[in-house]
């Protein structure tokens, strides 16, 4: 019995409940318009369904769940072929339209015509061969009609173009399994697993499959129900680990709780609880969780190398490097664990013994930035200025705005005399985190050497806010990320992807503004930061000059998040641009009496000024950013234009 036979007659009162509900729903959330499709189809509203699902792929052509939902609309619903003539015509009238050329094939794939199918995806291909969207369905073609090898040529574009999609690992599953790669076929599904976004969805998106006879397609019950069980295995702890993500702490600690009680992995669960209290600074209270680990006869090395940390923060050394070691004795090349016993050692004078603690651990995990960072300085510690020079350099090959890094490039340019270099550096470390009071202090002694006692002082008095105690620089303990397997490896839980907006954002460096904001929707939907994502959705529409779309944007970051300087910047420059100079001079104004350094708010201070016609203000903004940094090609400009206005 079809589905269609089985629906409920539609009454008015259904559709009025329905149509509220597609009012409320997020237009820019391709899960909400795919679940309202369902909502849709299973009322029968064969075209309301199928414009939803429409929606849903437009915002994120990836969406596996909203393609084959869409497939499945089309064929019961009686309109498919119809719905094939109706792309077809307009695909003629417009045969460079992508979209038009996409949906096309997905109608084609849906009522069998494979030939068609792949041809409609090859000729979007031509105008767009960088989609890895495109590759993916063209592998999805050739697996249908069983030419695997030629699937995998395409695949393995598609992976190239986006490593983290997960349906791409999950088809090369299936294929490697058909062709006999075993072993490549469990890492792929291991990979698309981990990949797989879900764990930090609010909300799931409804499927039309369920209790269907899967296809040769992407999702078979087999690959779905392994997926399934590792999302659902441990619900609690799923949750946590989504919430930690999210930085949402207290939260993440209330699911740790509630999965002890519902009998979920306890080392796990204990473990998590200790991380998230070594996070917001409870030692005590993470202690008594790795020790209950401890107890429990969970002693990898994950747990002694935490329950280290915890110890040091309380000040028990002994205990702490015992800990530490009895890590390494778990595993001599966990690179944490060499970091922080090496941090130990420093502290106790230890210097030699410590930097080749530092050396081991850089050895055994070259992303481990703490490691570095802590090599630069000792070996600045014992004078070995080049090599500490070297060390802090490299780090800023792989990570070009670390406020330490340039802050310790300063501290030795000031070894070396090199006064200005020192100031530069100094400079760079305070516009990246203008907390870090060691870089005040520094760039203080930089201006003395340069013989500003004015700016030294002022200096030293910010340095004195930030830390009263003047404490010298410390070495940084490591450890494990939220990203990384504290929830996961030995639970049995699967690790999740934190989806981020790398490609929104150099789509939006290049201009490429209609494709930055799908991407950044794209982003959004499945889970990336949300406050992250209106600030470049802000961005976005004022580079397309929707500024009053923009503000709105911005204001609501500001609302949820007062304090937050990069979205008060971007509204200041909106207000410039929509001609409100005065709201933007009373933002950057806001901005500069938390931080006298913000040299982009003086910058934009300036601007400001001079949209007001008060160029001698504006002259003072800008030779106040060009007295700390003499190289700002931006100040220099415009110091130049406000003292030709001036006279």
């Amino acid at each position: 019995m079809s589905l269609v036979a089985e629906r409920p007659l539609t009454t008015a009162r259904d559709e009025e409940i329905l149509a509220t509900f597609a009012r409320r729903i997020d237009p820019a959330d391709p899960g909400a318009q795919n679940n309202l499709g369902v909502l849709y189809h299973r009322r029968g509203m064969f075209d309301e369904a199928i414009a939803s699902f429409s929606r849903a792929l437009a915002l994120d052509e990836r969406m596996r769940v909203a393609r084959r939902n869409l497939e499945i609309a089309y064929g019961e619903s009686g309109l498919l072929q119809r719905r094939v003539a109706e792309l077809n015509r307009r695909v003629s009238d417009s045969p460079d339209d992508i979209g038009l050329l996409v949906e096309s094939g997905i109608a084609e794939k849906a009522a069998g015509h494979l030939d068609h199918a792949e041809a409609k995806f090859r000729r979007a291909l031509a105008h767009d061969s960088e989609s890895s969207v495109l590759h993916f369905f063209l592998a999805e073609i050739f697996y249908n009609r069983g030419l695997g090898e030629e699937a995998l040529r395409f695949l393995r574009r598609s992976i190239d173009l986006n490593p983290v999609n997960p349906d791409a690992h999950y088809l090369a599953g299936f294929i490697l399994g058909d062709l006999g790669r075993v072993e490549e076929a469990k890492e792929a599904n291991r990979r698309a697993v981990t990949l797989n976004p879900a764990l930090t969805r609010a909300e799931a998106n409804l499927s039309l499959e369920s209790g269907r006879t899967a296809d040769r397609t992407l999702g078979t019950p087999a690959s779905e129900s392994a997926a399934q069980s590792s999302r659902t295995g441990s619900p609690h702890l799923t949750l946590a680990l989504a919430l930690r993500l999210k930085g949402y702490h207290q939260e993440a600690l209330r699911e740790c709780r509630a999965a002890l009680d519902a009998g979920e992995n306890p080392s796990a669960a204990l473990e998590a609880i200790g991380g998230i209290h070594l996070l917001i600074g409870q030692p005590h209270q993470a202690l008594e969780a790795y020790e209950r680990c401890v107890n429990l006869g969970d002693t990898h090395a994950r747990v002694w190398n935490q329950r280290g940390i915890a110890l040091y923060m309380l000040g028990r050394s002994n205990d702490a490097e015992e800990s530490f070691r009895r890590c390494l004795g778990e595993n001599p090349k966990y690179g944490p664990a060499n970091n922080n016993l090496g941090a130990l050692l420093w502290d106790a004078g230890e210097a030699k013994e410590a930097t080749n603690r530092f050396r081991r651990a850089v050895r055994d995990d070259q992303g481990l930035m703490s490691a570095r960072l802590n090599l630069a300085l000792a070996l600045f510690g014992q004078g070995h200025l080049q090599l500490s020079l070297d060390a802090y350099r490299s780090v800023l090959k792989e990570h070009p705005e670390s406020p330490a890094a340039w802050n310790g490039i300063g501290q030795v340019c000031l070894a070396f005399g090199q006064f200005a270099e020192a100031r530069d550096a100094c400079v760079r470390a305070i516009q990246t985190d203008p907390r870090l009071a060691a870089a005040h202090r520094n760039l203080g002694l930089a201006f003395t050497g340069l013989g500003d006692a004015e700016a030294s002082a002022e200096c030293a008095e910010q340095s004195a806010l930030l830390d009263p105690q003047s404490r010298p620089q410390t070495m940084t303990l490591e450890m494990d990320s939220a990203e990384s397997s504290a929830l996961a490896a030995d639970a049995g839980i699967t690790q999740s992807a934190v989806p981020d907006y790398t490609l929104a954002s150099d789509y939006l460096s290049k201009g490429l503004n209609d494709r930055a904001l799908a991407e950044i929707r794209r982003a959004m939907a499945r889970g990336a930061d949300e406050k992250e994502g209106m600030v470049l959705l802000g961005k976005c529409f004022a580079a397309r000059g929707e500024y009053e779309v923009a503000e709105k944007e911005f204001v609501a970051v500001l609302g949820a998040m007062p304090g937050d300087d990069v979205a008060a910047l971007e509204l200041a420059g909106v207000y410039r641009a929509m001609g409100r100079p005065a709201d933007a001079l009373r933002r950057v104004v806001g901005l500069l009496r938390a931080n006298v350094y913000h040299f982009a708010a003086l910058v934009v201070l300036g601007e400001s000024l001079l949209d007001l016609k008060r160029s001698r203000d504006a002259g003072r903004a800008f030779a106040r950013v060009l007295k700390f940094n003499p190289n700002h090609a931006v100040a220099r400009k415009y110091s130049g234009l406000a003292a030709v206005e001036g006279r």
